[in-house]
């Protein structure tokens, strides 16, 4: 009998994490949320977060990440994209009643004001209208987020810390202390791309681009970590960490007539994905063991329990 496997994970496991004290860091609204068996997620994309570092406030941790996705050039073709969601972050109108909240997670809502009232909830976040681009999130762990302007200027803790906000296009460019200034973090941008991280623990990262497409080519930073990009048609095919070299292999396919790209294969795993109706079914095999199931409905949200 095939041993079956339903796997719903978030990724957020590395050594980097582990040696940070976990009751300090801020609850999961901040961490990257994704769908997914190992490292194919439930759209076919590359399930991939990479731990960059850590801001440390007085009461609470804010883990950085640089998260994988797939964006769409103007002919449609699919290309690589690494972003730091934690520092990109904004409120954006869709219509007098909506508006468009991409969350520090990466995730994005929509908020929806019916009968004029002052505030929406959805998915356990409440965003409550303040006037004219100015609006507040609450979310699950407490935390209020609050922006001016559609742009993140300040956010309080749960445990009543306040945390300034400096932002450039919805890039957050500086986080500080209101009360006395001093620093938690600086970010530079160029033509909107992250260049270089400066951390009030003395960190120091730098990120390179190529010139088409402005890819990450390389981040490295001042504690003697390094990574590098390389890419095929577009896509990531290899990552070099300070350990080892990840390598991916792609599959071009269409969907509703637009291109879309498949993983198929890492280092370690070759993938499946299949969509039937609503039901997305995901597996990986090994070079050895069992081979792994996951089943999601893009209706419900959910995953569908294995019988």
């Amino acid at each position: 009998m095939k041993l079956v496997y339903n796997i719903f994970i978030v990724l957020f496991a590395s050594s980097l994490m582990a040696a940070e004290n976990r009751e300090a860091t801020l609850a999961s609204d901040w961490i990257p949320k994704r769908i997914h068996l190992l490292g194919i997620d439930v759209t076919g994309g590359l399930a991939l977060d990479i731990p960059l570092s850590i801001v440390s406030l007085q009461s609470a941790k804010i883990p950085l990440f640089l998260s994988h996705t797939l964006k769409a050039d103007v002919f449609g073709d699919l290309y690589s994209v690494f972003e730091c969601c934690q520092l990109n972050t904004f409120i954006r109108p869709l219509t007098e009643d909506q508006v468009l909240w991409k969350s520090p997670n990466g995730g994005k809502m929509v908020f929806r004001f019916l009968d004029r009232e002052p505030s929406s909830i959805d998915r356990g976040f409440r965003c409550t209208r303040k006037g004219t681009g100015k609006y507040e999130i609450l979310c699950p762990d407490k935390t209020i987020l609050i922006y001016e302007h559609y742009r993140l200027t300040q956010f309080v803790l749960g445990s009543g810390e306040k945390i300034s906000c400096q932002t450039a296009g919805g890039n957050i460019t500086a986080m500080s202390d209101p009360v006395t200034g001093n620093k938690y973090l600086e970010a530079e941008y160029v033509d909107g791309f992250l260049s270089r991280l400066t951390l009030s623990n003395g960190e120091i990262l730098l990120f390179g681009y190529t010139n088409e497409k402005r890819q990450l080519q390389r981040f490295w930073s001042n504690r003697n970590r390094s990574f590098s990009f390389d890419y095929a048609n577009g896509v990531l095919s290899e990552l070099e960490t300070p350990s080892k070299k990840l390598h991916y292999a792609w599959q071009a396919d269409m969907k509703f007539g637009r291109k879309r790209m498949i993983l198929i294969k890492d280092q370690a795993y070759t993938y499946s994905y299949q969509e039937h109706d609503i039901i997305v079914r995901l597996s990986a095999t090994p070079s050895v063991g069992p081979k792994l199931f996951f089943a999601f409905n893009e209706l419900t949200g959910r995953p569908i329990p294995s019988k």
